[in-house]
């Protein structure tokens, strides 16, 4: 190599302060690249654990959902039940029924009604 490229690259890696002659390692030769490394790789981390994180909550939020979805469908099912029965007791063939045999009642006669104006 030349003198000039010597030269060169000493001055790129190499800087001598003014005043004491002391030579001094550029930035990226004392270990500020090892900290831009670790930096670099801290942050690269911290994204894949989000992204990791962010996934783990969407597919539990997926089984709460398929979960609340499976509840949904039986509360319909006992709603439709719950109806059926409803409708059950209070259709009027089975109250006249229960009045007369349980109950003792008879209908009333023509003469026992009264019109009130």
């Amino acid at each position: 190599m030349s003198e000039v490229q010597v030269e060169r690259l000493r001055s790129n890696y190499l800087t001598i302060r003014q005043g004491n002659r002391k030579a001094k390692i550029s930035f990226w030769a004392h270990g500020h690249r090892l900290f831009l490394a670790c930096s670099v790789a801290l942050i690269f981390m911290a994204f894949a654990l989000v992204f990791v994180w962010s996934n783990y909550q969407a597919v539990q939020l997926g089984y709460v959902i398929a979960q609340l979805h499976q509840e949904k469908t039986q509360l319909k099912e006992i709603n439709r039940k719950l109806k059926l029965e409803l409708a059950n007791l209070t259709a009027l063939d089975r109250l006249e029924q229960i009045a007369k045999n349980k109950l003792g009642l008879q209908t009333p006669q023509p003469d026992q009604i009264q019109v009130i104006e």
